[in-house]
């Protein structure tokens, strides 16, 4: 059996309480939302994923920066299946079922992983180290650790 190996410090503050292994599969877990961050929700128990409330820096995922009263689909890329799915006050940061992690929304201090200072408003897939996976993530808000 692998020890999985934490690897936070090489992770935005966003990523930062993922915890990461070299072996194993992600396992699911429910939908959440930090507790500073009511401005936006996402479901992971529906398929497809759907988001919904304050979208000024693309936190819902689906394209816009329109804010929306009913839940919206997220645009995943084709065959991603979340299992995972964390709200932090401006992104949004999922888990997948192959346990690489996608993120989107507010990027001004590359919290989302992808090696720019881009917002996105679509999921964009996180740069982890060669052959790590995730097994959980966390959001976080104001560049504190959430849940």
């Amino acid at each position: 059996m692998t020890r999985p190996r934490t690897v936070a410090a090489i992770l935005p503050a966003a990523l930062a309480a993922a915890v990461l292994t070299t072996a194993g599969t992600a396992a699911a877990r429910p939908a959440a939302t930090h507790p500073a961050a009511a401005a936006h929700r996402v479901a992971a128990a529906v398929a497809p994923l759907r988001a919904w409330g304050a979208n000024d820096n693309g936190q819902l995922g689906n394209g816009t920066l329109l804010t929306a009263s009913r839940p919206v689909k997220v645009k995943l890329p084709k065959g991603v299946t979340i299992t995972q799915v964390r709200a932090g006050c401006s992104d949004t940061v999922a888990l997948t079922s192959t346990g690489r992690v996608y993120a989107w929304g507010q990027n001004t201090k590359g919290q989302l992983g992808d090696g720019t200072t881009a917002t996105r408003t679509v999921p964009v897939r996180v740069k982890l180290p060669a052959g790590i996976k995730a097994t959980a993530v966390r959001a976080g808000c104001r560049d504190k650790p959430g849940r």
